[in-house]
């Protein structure tokens, strides 16, 4: 989307290192990056978000750029969440996925760390990661993809990714040589869905819509 300034991570940590990404997007067009829970920059959108198909994999329905990397897992909502509800997906991310993400600042990875939103508190021991049923209750939740769960797969290539959200915002792809793969134990001992870069998207149905 056209923005005043773009957003730009020259960030690297290392090959097959995961990640946690976050976007939002406020009433008035802010748009904030996040990547392990730290601000890494910020804009301001100068058109509203197009009406097209919304395309995962590519640049846009009408675009040419396309993502090259592994996707483990797609948290969607309509609306910005608050700081305790961020830090709850950070949490539960966080575990899953065995980040050394500190969204805090305070020196504990929040694998490790019971307070993850607050910097004045650390706590180590009897810690509980967030649950799905947690998440679900989290309101306006509109798509949920996981990679170890819900995938509709032709000799290893997706064909399907099913929404978990109960939103049913299922992604598809019916044309083999834009199939992205599935590989299990791709990262952290974890399924990941992997896009070579080149072509491969899934797409949600015309008329469907995440925001």
């Amino acid at each position: 989307h056209q923005s005043e300034t773009p957003i730009v991570s020259n960030r690297f940590l290392g090959n097959r290192t995961a990640l946690l990404v976050s976007g939002t997007i406020g009433d008035g067009g802010e748009l904030t990056l996040r990547i392990n829970g730290s601000v890494e920059g910020s804009t301001t959108l100068t058109q509203s978000l197009p009406m097209e198909p919304w395309v995962m994999g590519k640049d846009g329905a009408n675009h040419t750029r396309y993502f090259a990397g592994s996707i483990g897992e797609v948290i969607a909502f309509n609306r910005v969440l608050t700081d305790a509800e961020m830090a709850m997906v950070n949490r539960y991310l966080s575990t899953k996925w065995k980040l050394l993400n500190d969204a805090d600042g305070d020196g504990v990875f929040d694998l490790l760390d019971d307070y993850p939103d607050d910097s004045l508190r650390a706590v180590s021991m009897n810690r509980v990661s967030a649950t799905l049923n947690q998440l679900i209750g989290v309101s306006q939740l509109q798509l949920w993809l996981m990679a170890d769960r819900g995938l509709n797969l032709q000799d290893n290539k997706v064909v399907a990714w099913l929404d978990w959200s109960g939103k049913q915002n299922h992604l598809y792809q019916n044309q083999g040589d834009l199939l992205p793969i599935l590989f299990e134990n791709g990262l952290n001992g974890r399924s990941v869905v992997r896009f070579d870069g080149l072509n491969d998207q899934l797409l949600l149905p015309t008329g469907r819509s995440i925001s």
